[in-house]
């Protein structure tokens, strides 16, 4: 039986580590959006107006070109935009809320 990594407390739970990891994903995702990967210096805010202005797409009220009488659609290049665009705002949100869990739980 192998025995379990644990923390200078003794814990099984390690926040340090969640901690980096959760750092490295926001680097990763500031690099992909030509942001300079400062993870402390910057805001959760910043990274998705930044995730915003690279996957830019046309609001739906804007798209009365491509409507017709009973329904409004998005293009399929638009569409694929905009899914892109809101899985990495959620990837950032989760991997910016585990960050902060793990700081706190660094606290305690």
């Amino acid at each position: 039986m192998s025995k379990r990594e644990s923390s200078a407390a003794g814990y099984i739970y390690d926040p340090t580590q969640d901690l980096a990891f959760a750092e490295v994903e926001i680097a990763t995702t500031m690099n992909i959006l030509g942001m300079a990967p400062n993870v402390d210096t910057t805001t959760i805010d910043e990274i998705i107006t930044a995730s915003r202005a690279m996957h830019n797409y046309t609001p739906m009220d804007e798209r009365a070109a491509w409507s017709d009488e009973k329904r409004k659609y998005r293009p399929a290049a638009d569409e694929f935009m905009t899914v892109e665009s809101r899985q990495l705002d959620e990837h950032v949100r989760h991997a910016w809320y585990w960050r902060n869990a793990a700081k706190g739980f660094q606290a305690l």
